[in-house]
C-alpha cells in the first residue's frame, strides 16, 4: 500500500516546482512589461506561468516581487509574428494572497512557499538574504506549459 506523503514532503515538492519555474528562462516580454509597471526581472520571480491556446498566444502567470508583493498578468503574442497584442491584466494582488505557514492538511500555502523560493534566489530584505540569480530571456513560446 502506497503511503501518503507528510505535509513537509509534500512542502518540499512544491517548494521544487516553484523552484524550478523561477529557473527557467523568461519569454522576451516579460521584462517588458514588468519594466512598464517600474519592476525589474531581476528582483523577483515568476512562481507561475502558463502559455494558453488561444488564437494567438496568451501568457498567464504570476509574478512575486524581492518586497513581497503578487503581481498576476497576462498577456496576449500574436501566434505569426511573435509581436505583443495587449497585456489583458497586471494586477497587484498581494492583500488577498494567502501566505500562511499553517493550511490544515497541506502545511505552508504555495504563495508561502514562493516567498522561501525568492529569498534563496533572489534575496529579500524580510528574509534570508542569498546570492542572486540574473534571468536569462528566450524567445516567445520557448516556456514550458503547466
Amino acid at each position: 500500500m502506497k503511503r501518503n506523503p507528510s505535509v513537509q514532503e509534500q512542502n518540499a515538492s512544491t517548494r521544487a516546482l516553484i523552484r524550478e519555474e523561477a529557473l527557467r528562462p523568461l519569454d522576451e516580454w516579460l521584462p517588458l512589461i514588468l519594466s512598464s509597471h517600474k519592476l525589474e526581472a531581476a528582483d523577483g520571480i515568476l512562481i507561475r506561468g502558463n502559455w494558453v491556446p488561444t488564437p494567438d498566444y496568451m501568457f498567464t502567470g504570476c509574478w512575486l516581487t524581492r518586497d513581497q508583493r503578487f503581481w498576476e498578468f497576462e498577456y496576449l503574442v500574436d501566434s505569426i509574428t511573435g509581436e505583443l497584442i495587449a497585456v489583458e491584466k497586471f494586477v497587484d494582488v498581494t492583500d488577498t494572497t494567502n501566505v500562511s505557514r499553517h493550511n490544515p492538511g497541506y502545511g505552508m500555502s504555495y504563495e508561502r512557499l514562493a516567498l522561501d523560493v525568492l529569498a534563496e534566489l533572489r534575496g529579500s530584505p524580510q528574509l534570508v538574504a542569498t546570492e542572486r540569480i540574473e534571468p536569462r530571456l528566450t524567445k516567445v513560446g520557448a516556456g514550458r506549459d503547466r
